[in-house]
């Protein structure tokens, strides 16, 4: 598996890559030490993962999220799967990696056999959200809205906001990937929700689902 670095404190990247570097499946083939560096130098290495830190200088980790997967869009590439990695462990910060593309989110000072779990995890296509809870509502007053779904919909936006993909979510709950689709744009419909990232704050925010 590719991965990509970007973090502006040297001696984090160091240990950074250090950890990763002891699988002998992961291949560290660049690092950026701020996002505007991190824009030129990762798509001609292609990389399947890229780690990235929020506060950096000239473009921040978030504004380097959203603009790679501007550019991926536009080229019609596929993207690497994006981890922001902080050491700001707050709900808003969580709430700004989902809303910019971020595939995942994780705090600095996590265990290593954590990071290497989720990289991998990215590498699949799974989303991995270590993160401080999101400001959430009591669990037993759940919104009158999501009482609205169907008992296999709340079944559906569970897994989803656990970071199922379509083909997923459909061997899990043994249905046909069209109805999974045709279950998610019920379920946005009822929500008021524009996307699945939507979904996924919506879940945290109510208490649906533990970060």
């Amino acid at each position: 598996m590719k991965i990509f670095l970007v973090d502006d404190q040297q001696l984090f990247l160091a240990g950074l890559a250090m950890v990763l570097q002891s699988q002998d499946d992961f291949d560290i083939v660049g690092e950026a030490h701020d996002g505007f560096a991190a824009l030129q130098a990762i798509p001609p290495v292609q990389p399947d993962v890229v780690l990235m830190d929020i506060r950096m200088p000239r473009l921040d980790g978030l504004q380097c999220t959203r603009k790679l997967r501007a550019l991926y869009e536009d080229s019609g590439k596929v993207a690497p799967r994006i981890l922001i990695l902080t050491t700001l462990e707050t709900a808003e910060s969580a709430q700004q990696a989902l809303e910019v593309g971020a595939d995942g989110f994780m705090v600095k000072n996590a265990e290593p056999d954590l990071l290497i779990a989720a990289v991998r995890a990215l590498g699949k296509g799974t989303r991995v959200f270590a993160a401080p809870q999101l400001p959430k509502t009591n669990r037993r007053e759940l919104p009158a809205d999501f009482l609205t779904l169907t008992d296999r919909e709340r079944d559906v936006f569970v897994s989803l906001s656990h970071g199922l993909n379509n083909r997923e979510i459909a061997d899990s709950l043994s249905l046909s990937e069209a109805t999974v689709k045709t279950h998610i744009s019920a379920i946005l419909s009822k929500l008021n929700l524009r996307d699945r990232v939507q979904m996924v704050v919506y879940a945290y925010h109510n208490g649906i689902i533990d970060s």
